[in-house]
């Protein structure tokens, strides 16, 4: 078995669990929802002696504030069978929808492309006791690439919980689903001169640039720029229109040069025209650990107008950020 069979055939297994896990659990509210709906519609009906349609939302008041026979009083809990109720009863006249956040089994997903099951362990970091080598070794499936002897980086993507949720309709045309929520996470370790942890740091995406130009400014070794260097990147022009194309970063001049014959977002400005770099308000992939988009400010409009919204791998992010404090400062 080749290693990407090996991948192939391990990403499919836990697909696997999480259908059995979300199957599982919509299985259970349809449960809920069925004896929730029967007793809604007893009150309603006014069936129950006691009850009336008027004493309904009395009902439900209380039983928001019920006390769960598993975890003692929770709004959670409540909520959610007031809200089966309701979607029973929204099931009887053929339309409806449910949406409930849940916990699921934590999912983690590395820079390296690997995958780790569980939750992420960080406790055996240790200032001045940990060695570089154990660090490399432990959070191999993280590595971006991008650390050097002094430095490592790592970046995952990890989910613990999600989203099921419902569309009833007429007989055959309900439909219903699982969509996982993914949190990004990087983390960098600084070394000292005997190769043992420093310092470290687990930080957003959003001050990724910032500790680049950081580390920079302690060691600024210049790229080689006697010939253009090339960044594959993937261009986001428009509400989910995608081109790829290549980043030549010269000594003088700073273009883009897209795929395919039209090249409509072609252009070449002066590296100095680069105003900034900014994380995007959005993700191409929510668990994504290799890439990330980045939005590129320029000091005047391009072919792609005063900015630019790339798809990048993180190495490829310092790639630019060196270049950048290189040429500005040239």
């Amino acid at each position: 078995m080749t290693a990407g069979e090996s991948h192939f055939r391990t990403d499919t297994v836990r697909e696997r669990e999480d259908e059995a896990f979300v199957n599982f659990t919509l299985m259970m509210i349809a449960l809920l929802a069925l004896v929730c709906g029967a007793k809604a519609l007893a009150l309603v009906s006014g069936n129950i002696s006691g009850f009336s349609r008027t004493s309904l939302p009395i009902l439900a008041v209380k039983q928001i504030f019920a006390p769960s026979p598993f975890s003692g009083p929770t709004f959670t809990s409540s909520a959610v069978w007031v809200t089966l109720v309701i979607l029973t009863l929204s099931l009887f006249s053929g339309q409806g929808c449910l949406v409930v956040p849940m916990r699921a089994p934590t999912r983690s997903s590395g820079a390296s492309g690997e995958h780790l099951k569980g939750k992420v362990d960080l406790a055996f970091l240790q200032t001045g006791k940990t060695s570089g080598q154990d660090v490399r070794e432990k959070l191999a499936w993280m590595n971006t690439g991008v650390g050097e002897k002094r430095f490592f980086l790592g970046r995952w993507s990890s989910s613990s919980s999600g989203t099921a949720w419902f569309v009833a309709g007429p007989p055959a045309e309900g439909a219903g689903g699982w969509n996982r929520n993914w949190r990004t996470r990087n983390i960098l370790v600084d070394f000292d001169d005997k190769d043992l942890v420093k310092k470290y740091r687990v930080f957003p995406d959003s001050e990724l640039v910032r500790e680049f130009a950081a580390r920079l400014a302690d060691n600024p070794e210049p790229l080689d720029l006697s010939k253009p260097v090339k960044v594959y990147i993937r261009h986001r022009h428009g509400p989910g229109q995608y081109s790829h194309g290549t980043l030549l970063l010269g000594s003088d001049s700073f273009s883009y040069h897209e795929d395919g014959d039209k090249r409509n977002h072609d252009f070449e400005i002066s590296p100095k025209e680069i105003k900034q770099f900014r994380l995007a308000g959005w993700r191409t992939s929510d668990n994504d650990a290799q890439n990330l988009d980045e939005r590129v400010y320029f000091t005047r409009k391009t072919a792609v107008g005063g900015k630019m919204t790339i798809c990048v791998r993180v190495t490829d992010l310092m790639l630019l950020v060196r270049y950048w404090t290189q040429t500005q400062h040239s």
